[in-house]
């Protein structure tokens, strides 16, 4: 038989091949015969092997591998010896999801563009299929199959790299418009998307968004008026089941923008969210919009977070004091971007709190504008 294909080059600055899903490898037990077998590495980066079960060898090095098998195989067999050897590397391969006869993984081969890929997987031109989205780790562009297959630009055939994600969509796509990271089409794989996956996906609110003023365009032409806050910051799934806005296809989500300051208003407050007015915030100012602290909250441990998340710096304020005391010297003045956090407890992290909590606001996936800045 023909030799095994070359194994991919070691990553650099080691010697050894590491394994990777759709590898097969040949394992030896000396001494052991009946353990002694090849196995495929799944996509999921295990392998199972008689006796030890599951076994996840992605990303090992085939010494490492090996003596981690000789652990694993020592609960036992006394003294055992293991030798690993790739038999053949996997290819390079990439998702295609979407309703086409062979969606799924498909192997790289040829050129591995999305036109290859795609009949690959079936697709014909002319048939219900209108945009491909790629993703690649945190970056997506979206290609329009006509303009593909018509159009004069050899660019738009887009080299695909090794678990890149194809995303085939037959309907018109979803927008997301106005002040976010990054406006236009969202690439998703599904009938509908909520909301907040839509924003997130679309780069998160940008810094001048004003998100009680969103509105929804649906693809009929009625518009819906939207509080992006009670979506992006809904405590205790307030919102779920049927309530819970979403976008379906030819869809679009508008934000506008606003030059006012902005406060965010955080933790255990009846209406957290995001706030804008023209005069400069205080702490009152701000709870008052966020419809003052809720039952449970620390009010001697309220937090201000300024420049947050690049240098934060944390205040603290005695809201107690301040509200029934009348202790002014706790009306702490704000800044554009300050964040008003109410805890539950004097123990509450404030910045663990807030990274997830602002996730929505903040830049998520980076959409290219070009097949040529996906590239670069």
């Amino acid at each position: 038989p023909p030799p095994p294909p070359a194994p991919p080059p070691a990553p650099p600055g080691t010697g050894e091949y590491r394994v990777q899903p759709g590898d097969l490898l040949e394992i030896r037990v000396f001494g052991h015969r009946d353990l002694s077998t090849e196995v495929r590495v799944g996509p999921d980066g295990f392998a199972f092997l008689e006796l030890v079960g599951m076994v996840e060898a992605a990303g090992h090095g085939l010494n490492a591998l090996a003596g981690e098998l000789e652990l694993r195989y020592g609960t036992y067999l006394r003294d055992p010896a293991v030798q690993v050897r790739l038999r053949e590397a996997a290819r390079p391969s990439v998702m295609v999801v979407g309703r086409l006869p062979r969606s799924g993984r498909r192997e790289l081969v040829g050129r591995g563009t999305v036109l290859e890929v795609l009949t690959d997987a079936g697709w014909t031109p002319g048939g219900p299929a209108q945009r491909v989205s790629v993703l690649r780790g945190e970056r997506v562009v979206g290609i329009d199959l006509r303009a593909l297959v018509e159009g004069p630009d050899p660019s738009l055939n887009l080299p695909l790299a090794g678990g890149d994600l194809v995303l085939v969509q037959e309907e018109p796509p979803v927008q997301v418009l106005g002040a976010v990271g990054r406006p236009g089409v969202v690439a998703i794989a599904v009938p509908v998307v909520p909301v907040r996956q839509a924003v997130m996906l679309a780069g998160g609110l940008g810094p001048a968004a004003d998100p009680r003023g969103a509105r929804l365009i649906r693809a009929d032409g009625t518009e819906e008026a939207l509080d992006l806050n009670r979506v992006l910051l809904d405590r205790g799934g307030a919102l779920a089941g049927a309530l819970f806005p979403r976008l379906s296809p030819g869809d679009a989500l508008y934000v506008p923008a606003s030059a006012e300051q902005r406060v965010y208003v955080l933790g255990m407050v009846g209406s957290p969210g995001l706030y804008r007015q023209r005069e400069p915030w205080t702490v009152s100012q701000a709870l008052a919009f966020g419809r003052l602290p809720t039952f449970g909250a620390v009010l001697s441990e309220v937090k201000v977070v300024r420049d947050f998340p690049g240098d934060p710096t944390v205040y603290s304020v005695d809201v107690d004091r301040l509200l029934f005391r009348g202790d002014m010297s706790q009306n702490f003045p704000l800044e554009d971007g300050d964040v008003v956090f109410v805890p539950e407890s004097t123990s509450s992290d404030v910045l663990e709190f807030l990274t997830k909590a602002l996730q929505p606001f903040s830049q998520g996936i980076t959409t290219a504008s070009s097949v040529k800045d996906f590239n670069d």
